[in-house]
């Protein structure tokens, strides 16, 4: 590796910890800030759209595509190509996403807010393309900047547009605007003006073949999020906006677990892909190794600073009003704190089945927990509110991560000789 080469994986480090950060950070906040400025009802309508229908369009737009572009590292596709299958996925999520609206809530103001926060929830998936493709050439540190900077900037004009007007759909197609720009001026910039061995050409049956290499991990994760977030749709069905404000927003902890994990796992993927191209099992199950108790100690301090600050903080980011809702959620918060942990884990092992090539094996999984996890969060949201969605949550999250870890062991066996290439 030369020196240019170190200071670029050195940049690119901190500017990853940088962007994750400023990012979740940033995601976690805007809903705690509507619930404070506009109340719980508009608050929820906003959390709900944003944190919970808004990713499920995320993921129709992005099509889990992330892995494979930033692992093609020997070009077999051109950015071009990655490009075009993203503006495809993107017209299919905003059909989605207003068909969704309709159906959910009819034409009125919470369909209107869900449309516009999909199309915010679009553009940042076609942001990735870029970012992914920054990654793929070595400069991971330009795609931290340009999360840090499009991410800032869409928060500042949405909250300032909010604290001036208070009034939420404005804010929302501001915040739009801003991501518009971000995109034309920083990320397509930034690519032309950084390197010069960019292919935007496009090849003829390059989307099919990459519809054909990510559908089964898009099918998967489409399905897990939908599982993330089972319980806040009950949530929002049986017990309305303002309580699905307040149940979304004791899950904001668990951001904060998923981003320090994700500090850790996102870096080490290519790693991850050149341990198993050289049979090398036992870096393999050290890195995991290492992973995992990294993630367990965190969690089991988010779940002992939850149950005795969590709320107080909490508190302090929606207003005194809302803050004095979420006392009767303290238990729910720790339950919740435990599932973020366990997802985070869920994370990493969905990552290494994948570098074992075993994506179908994701969606039978996925497709085989889907029912059980709509049937459990109805059951217990109904019967026992905030605290059974919590405890749907959990059970549905470890029941995955158990099947998937069962999978990435048989599997790693068969195609990994036990002690590698040593």
């Amino acid at each position: 590796m030369t020196v240019t080469d170190k200071k670029y994986e050195r940049s690119g480090f901190i500017w990853n910890l940088i962007g994750s950060t400023v990012y979740s950070v940033v995601n976690m906040l805007l809903g705690t800030m509507a619930i404070r400025i506009l109340g719980g009802n508009l608050g929820g309508i906003f959390f709900f759209a944003f944190s919970t229908v808004g990713q499920h369009i995320y993921t129709v737009a992005y099509f889990c595509m992330r892995p494979l572009h930033i692992m093609d590292i020997t070009g077999k596709y051109s950015f071009g190509d990655y490009r075009h299958f993203r503006f495809l996925t993107s017209a299919a999520a905003l059909a989605i996403a207003v068909l969704f609206a309709v159906l959910y809530s009819g034409i009125s103001y919470k369909a209107m807010i869900i449309i516009v926060l999909a199309v915010y929830k679009i553009l940042d998936a076609v942001a990735d393309v870029y970012e992914c493709e920054f990654q793929r050439d070595g400069r991971l540190d330009i795609t931290g900047k340009s999360i840090t900077i499009r991410t800032l900037f869409a928060a500042a004009c949405f909250m300032t547009v909010m604290l001036l007007t208070r009034n939420l759909l404005l804010s929302c197609l501001t915040a739009v605007g801003a991501i518009l720009i971000s995109i034309a001026v920083y990320c397509s910039g930034a690519l032309r003006r950084s390197f010069d061995n960019v292919g935007y050409s496009e090849h003829k049956g390059a989307s099919k073949e990459l519809f054909g290499m990510s559908w089964w991990l898009f099918a998967a994760s489409f399905i897990d999020l939908y599982i993330f977030a089972a319980s806040k749709y009950a949530v929002d069905a049986f017990m309305g906006s303002e309580v699905s404000a307040y149940y979304s927003t004791i899950f904001v902890p668990t951001s904060a677990i998923l981003l320090m994990s994700n500090f850790v796992i996102r870096p080490v993927l290519t790693r991850l892909s050149e341990y198993y191209e050289n049979n090398d099992s036992d870096s393999i199950k050290r890195t995991f190794r290492n992973l995992s108790l990294m993630i367990l100690g965190l969690t089991m301090f988010g779940m002992l600073f939850s149950w005795f600050l969590g709320i107080q903080i909490l508190s302090l980011l929606v207003g005194s009003e809302a803050g004095a809702e979420l006392v009767n959620y303290r238990t729910a918060l720790v339950i919740i704190i435990a599932g973020g942990g366990m997802y985070a884990m869920l994370t990493l092992v969905y990552y290494i089945v994948i570098i074992l090539k075993k994506q179908k094996a994701l969606f039978i999984v996925y497709a085989a927990a889907v029912v059980p996890a709509f049937a459990l969060s109805l059951l217990f949201v109904r019967n026992w509110g905030v605290n059974g969605g919590a405890v749907s949550y959990l059970i549905s999250i470890s029941g995955i991560t158990a099947a998937l870890f069962v999978i990435a062991v048989k599997n790693l066996k068969k195609s990994v000789p036990e002690g590698g290439n040593e």
